[in-house]
């Protein structure tokens, strides 16, 4: 669980470790797009396991190791809602579960009365030729393996208590760089999704490699690409170690249908989520943010689709794509809503060619304006006079942290003596 990740791609889907039946590639990438309100509260536990974990070094107290073990499981838990960690967690994981019992119960079994594994195993003795045999141990195989597995010596890790927190430690740190290491490539991918991918005119594989060549390369991009400087540390890694080999094997666990799979082990889930996301857009799959959800969604065609096909939030008798429907009927009717919003669409295009914003911000803030156009239509409260002080520039732009800048006007002013 806390080592080197294997997948395998073949044709248009991913497989993870043994996995039989595989994914569509991008499914596992949309699906940890999709975790927002979820990120906040992992986070906020991660701190408390590391300010517990401290407390337990210094005191050795078993009650903060239990507390600390119930944090990092809670985190755990949300991890499994996502395939990919459903995909990779090995069959006899237990860790948390074997914590638990450990901590509960060791004030009744004290590391030194936990068996020890060399007074159950026949221990050599050296003859004058150098062989060795064994003297014999008062226990019998079969007694002294149930002795073992009855006991706590391999519960967590094999060893004492100190070993075992050793390796509990690792798995501390393990979940902790998966929290990085997801939040990193999310953020930088949903941005490439939200203001390069969701404005093309012609959907295909060269126009989102180009696209994406553009994103990662132009400076302009980089305030949406996360970097350490701006993020906590975090960082968008655009170099990943891989290793790679080919190898057959049975599609779909079907005997009958053996196929060369392209063969990978990478040690983040940084690197895993990002060769899912740009395999996808290599054989023509797109990810999508949904317009009225603003979750995001898989397609498999190039369909200028806005809404995905979930339960609308507001009414789960409707789908997103039928709730769009009724958005745009009413941009065709020319509505007081949509004519603001096309006000000030206008408006943001203008500043964007006189240089008063940047090309990305334009895209940015068509994007947003877009979002706020199908809330108003389909959340009530909002009025057509509200909406439309909404849209404009004075509170629109510092809303999503935008700046205009104000070019001079008119011939400049002479020099004074």
């Amino acid at each position: 669980m806390f080592e080197s990740i294997k997948f395998f791609v073949h044709g248009k889907k991913i497989y993870i470790n043994d996995q039989k039946n595989g994914y569509d590639l991008g499914e596992l990438a949309t699906d940890f797009l999709n975790l927002k309100e979820d990120y906040k509260p992992m986070f906020d536990k991660m701190q408390k396991v590391k300010e517990k974990a401290k407390e337990y070094v210094e005191s050795q107290n078993l009650e903060d190791w239990w507390e600390l073990n119930n944090y990092l499981w809670d985190i755990d838990k949300v991890l499994m809602r996502y395939k990919l960690f459903k995909a990779a967690r090995p069959d006899d994981f237990k860790l948390f579960e074997d914590t638990m019992e450990y901590t509960g119960q060791q004030r009744l079994f004290p590391d030194d009365n936990i068996f020890d594994l060399k007074r159950l195993l026949p221990e050599p003795i050296e003859q004058e030729d150098g062989s060795y045999r064994f003297k014999p141990t008062d226990f019998t195989e079969e007694e002294a393996i149930n002795s073992i597995m009855n006991s706590h010596t391999l519960m967590i890790a094999p060893g004492d208590r100190k070993a075992k927190w050793t390796y509990y430690e690792t798995a501390i740190n393990k979940y902790d760089e998966y929290l990085h290491d997801i939040r990193a490539p999310n953020i930088t991918i949903q941005n490439f999704i939200d203001y390069g991918l969701a404005h093309l005119t012609h959907l295909n594989p060269s126009n989102y490699a180009a696209t994406l060549g553009n994103y990662l390369t132009n400076d302009r991009w980089y305030k949406w690409i996360v970097n350490p400087v701006q993020n906590r540390g975090d960082s968008f890694i655009k170099k990943d170690d891989v290793r790679m080999w080919h190898f057959p094997y049975v599609i779909d666990g079907d005997e009958n249908n053996v196929a060369i799979f392209d063969c990978y082990e990478v040690d983040t889930v940084q690197a895993l989520l990002k060769s899912d996301f740009y395999k996808a857009l290599s054989v023509g799959h797109l990810i999508r943010k949904c317009k009225h959800c603003g979750n995001y969604f898989l397609q498999k065609r190039a369909y200028h689709t806005m809404y995905c096909d979930r339960p609308s939030p507001e009414d789960p008798n409707y789908t997103c794509h039928q709730v769009g429907s009724r958005v745009k009927k009413e941009l065709a009717a020319n509505l007081p809503k949509s004519r603001s919003w096309k006000r000030a669409g206008d408006r943001i295009s203008k500043d964007a060619e006189r240089g008063i914003i940047t090309s990305e911000e334009k895209l940015k803030l068509l994007s947003e304006v877009r979002d706020m156009l199908t809330a108003a239509i389909t959340k009530p409260g909002i009025g057509d006079d509200e909406f439309e002080q909404m849209l404009q520039s004075d509170v629109l732009y510092p809303r999503f942290g935008i700046s205009r800048r104000t070019k001079p006007r008119g011939r400049p002013k002479k020099a004074t003596k």
